[in-house]
């Protein structure tokens, strides 16, 4: 056991940073299978959507997850919440909420995220009032999160602010004519 276990271990270490800012994949469960997609919104949000077919159903949802590095940058686990909407074919259109906990590794060297979820839900208008549905995916990276994205976003915001003080500074020295206060006679 221990000489399977410290392999992983190493391999989930030497992981590299989860940093992508969009993917798209397919996701197979307990009697679904389906496509998602995640965009980060934020540094640690992604928002993910789920179209999933079942022998009677389909169904799309849409989940807000927050990400949190478990071992390393590259390994996470999420948690989130959302909707969904879907047809049953004897009942016909239904809603309801979801919630989801999950864990998610970017494979080093591939642009490939795989994960593994549970997302239970309340359902409305369906013949169950609440499902538990397990689900593994596997992402692929379209868009990368990397470091000269991250830097160029901040310095452009490190631009705006700087337009902005000039403004600010350009407010207060302005006497209120509309015209600049020039001091030509100085105190000497």
């Amino acid at each position: 056991m221990s000489k399977i276990f410290i392999p992983l271990l190493f391999l989930a270490v030497s992981v590299q940073a989860q940093k992508y800012s969009t993917a798209l994949g397919v996701r197979f469960g307990n009697e679904h299978y389906g496509i998602t997609a995640k965009q980060k919104l934020f540094a640690k949000t992604t928002l993910e959507g789920i179209f999933a077919a079942y022998p009677s159903q389909y169904s799309s949802t849409l989940l807000i997850e927050q990400h949190f590095p478990l071992i390393g940058k590259g390994f996470n686990i999420y948690t989130g919440a959302g909707l969904h909407l879907g047809e049953q074919k004897e009942q016909g259109n239904y809603y309801g909420y979801d919630a989801i906990l999950g864990a998610e590794m970017k494979l080093p060297g591939l642009p490939i995220v795989i994960s593994a979820d549970i997302k239970p839900a309340y359902e409305v208008n369906h013949s169950d009032w609440f499902t538990f549905s397990t689900g593994l995916s596997a992402h692929y990276i379209i868009a990368k999160d990397t470091k000269k994205k991250r830097q160029k976003a901040r310095e452009k915001r490190k631009r705006k602010k700087e337009r902005q003080k000039r403004r600010e500074e350009k407010a207060e020295s302005d006497d209120g004519s509309g015209l600049l206060n020039f001091n030509l006679f100085k105190n000497g």
